[in-house]
């Protein structure tokens, strides 16, 4: 929201039911729903928590609006995997490590992960 003019600009989700994840559409054009979490990387860039039919994934917004995924939305509950492959729960906070870029992200089952290299460290 603009406190100077009051006007608020959505930046993801365009209010419909979600569906398949589809890298072609904007942050703006997908659907989201029961967003859980939010983190932001030096840069700002939001990588909101996002459930559609691929399951729980977490995603990141590039500044031009793109939404890539980052993790989640496999089959796979076992330690050691790719991001993409895993099948994740609730996310209940994402937070992005300043020092290193790593995504840290708490879920309901009490598990933290580290997903490193998600963003460019400061400095």
């Amino acid at each position: 929201m603009d406190l100077a003019t009051g006007i608020i600009t959505t930046v993801a989700g365009n209010g419909g039911t979600p569906g398949a994840y589809d890298p072609a559409l904007s942050g703006r054009d997908t659907a989201l729903s029961r967003l859980g979490a939010q983190a932001l990387d030096a840069e700002g860039t939001p990588p909101p928590t996002s459930y559609g039919d691929l399951g729980q994934v977490v995603m990141r917004m590039a500044p031009d609006g793109t939404l890539t995924r980052i993790v989640g939305g496999g089959s796979s509950t076992q330690a050691g995997i790719f991001p993409l492959e895993s099948s994740i729960s609730d996310v209940l906070a994402l937070e992005i490590e300043p020092s290193s870029g790593a995504l840290l992200m708490a879920t309901a089952t009490g598990i933290v992960y580290r997903i490193d290299g998600v963003a460019t460290p400061d400095g």
